[in-house]
C-alpha cells in the first residue's frame, strides 16, 4: 500500500535518522549508515556515538545483521541511491537489504523517486508493507525552501 503522507513531517525538517527514532517514542532502535563515501565517514561516527549514548542498536548491513533488523524494522528508510532507475527484480545489486523477508507491517520509505517503484519497495508491497517513495520528501523540501526564501507558503503563495 503507498501512503505519500508517511513520515512527511519527519522529512519536511530534515530530522538526522537518530532524531527520528527518538522523537517516534521508541525505546530501542536500529539504523544503518553506509560508509561507503569519504565525506560519510565522519557522519557515520557521528551516527554510532549518537546510537551507543541512547542504547540504540546498530550494525552492519548484510545477510548477518537480518536478525536485528527484524526486530527493530516497523519503519526502513532507504536513504542510498542502490536502486535509483532499477526497473529489475530485486537483487543484492538494486535493493540494500535483499535478504530480508518483510512480515507486511513494516512501513517503507525509500527517498529514490525514479523509479516510482523501487526493488524494494516493490518487494515490500508485495508483502503488505505500506511504502513511499522520495518525491514527497522532494516535495516539502521544495514547500520549506520557498518560505524560507519568501517568508509565504508555498500553499498561499
Amino acid at each position: 500500500m503507498r501512503d505519500s503522507a508517511m513520515l512527511s513531517a519527519a522529512t519536511v525538517a530534515g530530522i538526522e535518522m537518530i532524531e527520528t527514532i527518538k522523537a517516534s517514542g521508541a525505546e530501542n532502535g536500529y539504523f544503518y549508515v553506509r560508509a561507503e563515501y569519504p565525506l560519510a565517514i565522519v557522519r557515520l561516527v557521528n551516527a554510532i556515538a549518537e546510537a551507543e549514548k541512547y542504547g540504540f542498536a546498530y550494525a552492519e548491513l548484510s545477510p548477518e545483521s537480518d536478525k536485528k533488523l527484524s526486530e527493530y524494522s516497523d519503519i526502513i528508510i532507504q536513504t542510498t541511491s542502490v536502486g535509483m532507475n532499477s526497473t529489475e527484480p530485486s537483487s543484492s545489486a538494486n535493493d540494500p537489504i535483499y535478504f530480508h523477508n518483510f512480515k507486511g507491517t513494516e512501513m517503507i520509505m525509500d527517498i529514490i523517486y525514479p523509479p516510482e517503484e523501487t526493488p524494494i519497495m516493490k518487494r515490500a508491497a508485495e508483502a503488505g508493507c505500506k511504502t513511499c517513495n522520495g518525491l514527497p520528501m522532494l516535495k516539502y523540501q521544495g514547500y520549506m525552501q520557498f518560505k524560507l526564501f519568501t517568508g509565504v507558503d508555498y500553499e498561499n503563495a
